[in-house]
């Protein structure tokens, strides 16, 4: 402390000046007197005022206030949270791995101010979607990998637009639809699109639609005639940057036809084209589907015979079908078996197995009237002690279909009887013609002898 009157340094504990001896609190006192100053100044510090308590009003205040910050902060780091890119995305991906298209169109907006976000107009969308679970997987991966996901030449890409209440960035999922032109081969070509008539086909004049979602669309073009021209195709078209180019040709063809049926009638695709002249025909040119189908049809008494259907195509001209039940093959084998048995039967005496042998042969089996004829010619020629052998040969002259399984036809037999050495008669071959029906039996699938007439 230093003394006002000399300036004097004296002791903090000091109640007189060490040098001049003046009392140092009143030396403060005439000072403050002399310089005007009437503030009293004291050493010690008076006692604290007793606080008057909080009202309860400020208490509820305070506790609002504080309520309101807690409550804001929980809420900033939940919207926080719930508005992370990660989380937006993820929500984004959800909603195209759920398939449903309720789901999708609301995430979904679009650049191209005359395509419309709806159910109706993602359809296609949808069913690639449904339809493809490798496209949806390279999909979800891309959406995960930020350098494709935000690629805006993609069919699908995801954007940061905006903010939510300003605080937050914004995505969205963005489809890019695409704009068609097809064309096809044929002037005057109706063009569909999944069976919605899109217009009318010209060499100079292609067929525009858009703008479509992308996915999968089935198209075809048409043309009106006796026969029905036309072409079905499905196509996947996911992102152009240009105009998308789609080609439904129509095709021609011209062809022969070769048949074991003679007048057999001709049809290509449920249509009848024509009819074989002995068995042969040329027809076209025609129209070419991709799926067309050749037939041919002979209509009978009892119901119509009818080929397996094959198909056509442009890289094959001629055409030979068969109806595979019987051929002239088939009748002389029937005939030539029947009649080696009958043979047995002479020269070397009946047996079951051969009785059973010519019964399969016959219809009706043993009691067709040529099974006994048969056995009574045996048995004359046995009951003839000189008679040896008898070997007959059958040759087949003509063979015609009648009905879908009975067949005319006429055979030529020669009988050769052989006698013992030394017997009264010679040797001889006899001539025979017969008119016969054979009938196809579809469960054994040969052909049998029905009747056989002699002509005189």
């Amino acid at each position: 402390m230093y003394c006002k009157k000399c300036g004097s340094k004296n002791e903090h504990k000091g109640k007189f000046c060490n040098k001049c001896g003046v009392p140092l609190t009143q030396v403060q006192v005439e000072r403050e007197q002399e310089s005007g100053e009437i503030t009293k100044k004291q050493s010690v510090t008076p006692p604290p005022q007793p606080k008057s308590p909080m009202s309860k009003r400020n208490k509820l205040i305070i506790s609002a206030v504080l309520s309101l910050i807690l409550l804001l902060f929980i809420s900033y780091r939940m919207l926080d949270n719930y508005y992370a890119e990660d989380a937006q995305i993820d929500r984004l991906i959800a909603s195209i791995q759920n398939r449903e298209s309720s789901d999708l169109v609301k995430q979904l907006v679009t650049y191209d101010p005359s395509f419309e976000v709806t159910e109706e107009s993602i359809a296609p969308y949808m069913d690639y979607l449904n339809d493809n679970n490798e496209y949806l997987s390279r999909l979800v991966e891309r959406m995960r990998n930020r350098n494709d996901a935000f690629n805006s030449s993609n069919e699908l890409y995801i954007e940061q637009e905006g903010s939510h209440f300003g605080l937050f960035d914004r995505y969205q999922l963005v489809m890019n639809p695409v704009y068609l032109a097809i064309e096809s081969s044929i002037d005057g070509a109706v063009i569909a699109i999944n069976d919605e008539e899109a217009g009318i086909y010209y060499a100079d004049d292609l067929v525009s639609v858009g703008p479509v979602a992308p996915g999968r669309y089935q198209f075809s073009a048409a043309v009106d005639s006796d026969i029905p021209l036309e072409n079905v195709k499905t196509e996947d078209i996911l992102s152009s940057s240009d105009t998308y180019l789609v080609t439904i040709p129509l095709r021609s063809i011209l062809f022969s036809v070769t048949s074991d049926i003679e007048d057999a009638t001709v049809y290509l695709d449920d249509v009848e084209i024509g009819k074989l002249s002995d068995g042969e025909g040329q027809f076209g040119p025609l129209p070419l589907n991709d799926n067309s189908l050749l037939q041919l049809k002979k209509a009978y008494e009892s119901e119509t015979l009818a080929s397996e259907p094959i198909h056509v195509t442009e890289y094959q001209d001629d055409y030979h079908i068969l109806f595979e039940l019987a051929n002239v093959e088939s009748a002389q084998s029937t005939l030539n078996a029947l009649y080696r048995d009958v043979g047995y039967l002479i020269s070397w005496g009946e047996t079951d197995s051969r009785l059973s042998d010519i019964q399969a042969l016959l219809v009706d089996g043993r009691d067709n009237s040529l099974y006994q004829t048969f056995n009574n010619t045996a048995d004359r020629y046995n009951d003839d002690e000189e008679v040896q052998s008898v070997n007959y040969t059958a040759s087949i002259q003509e063979f015609e279909q009648l009905d879908i399984y009975d067949y005319a036809v006429i055979y030529e037999l020669d009988v050769e009887t052989r006698h013992y050495y030394g017997a009264s008669q010679d040797d001889y071959t006899q001539t025979l013609t017969f008119e016969a029906i054979m009938v196809y039996d579809d469960e054994d699938q040969i052909l049998k002898l029905k009747s056989a007439d002699l002509i005189d």
